[in-house]
C-alpha cells in the first residue's frame, strides 16, 4: 500500500454537522475499499484564489488534508467520489514520496525545542 493525501476545498456554507459527515463518508469509502486512514486535518476556512465557474457563489472554502493508505482502486473510487460531491469545490491526490515520509518521521522524533541560545529554559 502506498501512502497518499487528499487535499480538499469544502463549502464554506456549510455547518459543522455536515462537514462531519462528508468526513466520515470519505474514512468509510477509504475503510471499505481495503485502504487505511491515518489523519484528517482541518486547515481552516481561507479565501479562495480565484473564482470557479460551478461555485461562482463561494468566495472561501475550508481546506481539508485526508492522509491514507491504500492501492490505486482506492485513489480512483474516491477521487471519483470527490468529483460528483456538490460540497466539495476542489480536490486533488497526491503520492506522498518516500522522501518525505522519511523527513516527516525525523521531525516526529525530534526533542522539543529549547531555548534560543541552546540552553533549556
Amino acid at each position: 500500500m502506498k501512502d497518499y493525501e487528499a487535499l480538499i476545498v469544502i463549502r464554506a456554507i456549510l455547518t459543522d454537522d455536515k462537514v462531519n459527515a462528508l468526513l466520515a463518508r470519505f474514512e468509510k469509502k477509504i475503510a471499505d475499499n481495503g485502504g487505511e486512514l491515518v489523519k484528517i486535518e482541518k486547515l481552516g476556512q481561507r479565501r479562495l484564489p480565484f473564482r470557479l465557474k460551478k461555485h461562482k457563489n463561494d468566495k472561501e472554502g475550508l481546506y481539508t488534508l485526508i492522509k491514507f493508505k491504500g492501492g490505486g482502486s482506492l485513489v480512483s473510487v474516491l477521487g471519483e467520489d470527490f468529483r460528483i460531491q456538490e460540497d466539495i469545490i476542489r480536490h486533488m491526490i497526491t503520492v506522498v514520496p518516500e522522501a518525505e515520509k522519511v523527513i516527516a518521521e525525523e521531525i516526529a522524533l525530534q526533542p522539543a525545542e529549547e531555548g534560543i541560545s541552546g540552553q533549556p529554559q
